[in-house]
Parts: structure tokens; C-alpha cells; sequence
């Protein structure tokens, strides 16, 4: 991927809040225990994380982005779930931790988040965004001073959990000159959501989605299972 697009990219992401920042994890971390509500420990979410050893040869620990940002907004009301699961902070979950890595030559990105509701209000989380994706073909959002035309698809991808959904984001900044394509999978099992977002660095990458998907799914559910 030229160094522009990348630069874009990465730029995009961070305002939209697709990728947290993998440290230590940020903000509203269960700890040890498990809410009393039925929510997720720490020590949960993090063993429903990916590591480089769950995936192809070649991905590496790659570098996070920034945390925190501004909220995205849909300028369409059908959209607006969509837009809110994309964001640092969503209302009602508490976040866990974050994984990012670079695929094989550094042009591939990907991040995995996961959070973690009361009760049954995760599947509930992720069937609102089901129903949206029924609705919702584009919105434009205006987030830190880069507007941007988002493009809002169905695409196939592996079933997870109790509920999940596989989304392709075309995003497209008219500033920037630059159009690219961001690829979603938001799964929920038992009070636990995971996000995991794909950019890939070439046309063809788009194929490994699935597989990446589904090896995110799976270590997801292991681990919210334990």
C-alpha cells in the first residue's frame, strides 16, 4: 500500500474509532472479577483476544492506534447504530482489551477489540446492528475535521457466537482524494462483543477476510466460554 493511502488509512481509523489502543487497555476495565451482572472479567476478554500465534504465518503485533477521539455520527438515523459500534467508547459496555497487527509486508491491518455488556446486552447490541445493515446503504459523518462519505454493505463471513454480522465499510474522503475499504466482523457470545476490522492492503487481501474472521471468531468464543 503507497505510503499516502496508508497514512489515510491509518488517519481514518483513528478518527473513527476503529482501532483502540493495545497497551494496557483503557478506561472502563472490569479487572479480575466478573461484573456483577454477569460482565466479563479482565483476564476473560483478554484470553478472547488474537495472538500472532492464532494467525498465518507472517502478521505481526503491529502499532495502535490512538484511543479517546471524537464520537462518529451518522447523518442518517438508520445508520446511527452502525455508526456508534465504530466508536472508542460505546455507550453501556466496558471495554477490554486490544490487539493490532500488520499482515506480510506491512500493507494488511488488523485490530481486535472486545467489550462486554450486563446481562443479555450484548446479542441485543449486535442484532440492532443486524437490523441497521437492512436499512443503512451509506452515511456521511464529519469526525475531527475530516469529512467522509461511508459505504455500507453486507458481505459473507463466518457465523460466531450467538450472533454475529459481517460488514464491508467503503469510506471515502474527499479531502484526501482516497477511497479504501475497511471489512467488519461484530460477534456476541454470553455479555461478550468483540470487533475485529480488516484493511487490506491489496484487492486481493479482501479474500483472506474470512479466514481472519474466522479464526478471531473462534478464539472469541473460546475464550468468553473458557
Amino acid at each position: 500500500m503507497p505510503h499516502r493511502i496508508r497514512r489515510g488509512a491509518a488517519a481514518v481509523l483513528a478518527v473513527s474509532g476503529l482501532l483502540l489502543t493495545a497497551a494496557c487497555g483503557s478506561g472502563d476495565d472490569q479487572g479480575d472479577k466478573a461484573g456483577k451482572n454477569g460482565e466479563l472479567s479482565a483476564a476473560t476478554m483478554k484470553a478472547a483476544l488474537l495472538t500472532a500465534e492464532d494467525l498465518p504465518s507472517g502478521y505481526q503485533a503491529g502499532q495502535p492506534g490512538p484511543s479517546g477521539g471524537p464520537a462518529t455520527t451518522a447523518d442518517k438515523p438508520e445508520c446511527e447504530p452502525i455508526a456508534v459500534f465504530l466508536n472508542d467508547t460505546i455507550k453501556g459496555a466496558a471495554k477490554g482489551g486490544s490487539v493490532d497487527f500488520e499482515g506480510p509486508g506491512g500493507g494488511t491491518q488488523l485490530s481486535q477489540q472486545v467489550f462486554t455488556f450486563p446481562g443479555g446486552e450484548a446479542a441485543g447490541f449486535v442484532r440492532g446492528i443486524g437490523a441497521a445493515l437492512e436499512r443503512c446503504t451509506d452515511f456521511g459523518a464529519s469526525v475531527a475535521g475530516e469529512k467522509m462519505t461511508i459505504g455500507v454493505r453486507k458481505i459473507d463471513g463466518p457465523e460466531v457466537g450467538e450472533e454475529s454480522h459481517s460488514l464491508n465499510l467503503t469510506t471515502e474522503i474527499k479531502q484526501l482524494q482516497m477511497t479504501f475499504d475497511i471489512q467488519v466482523l461484530v460477534a456476541s457470545e454470553g455479555t461478550g462483543m468483540t470487533r475485529l476490522t480488516h484493511v487490506p492492503g491489496q484487492e486481493a487481501d479482501k479474500k483472506k477476510f474470512a479466514d481472519l474472521a474466522r479464526r478471531a471468531g473462534d478464539k472469541f468464543v473460546a475464550g468468553v466460554r473458557g
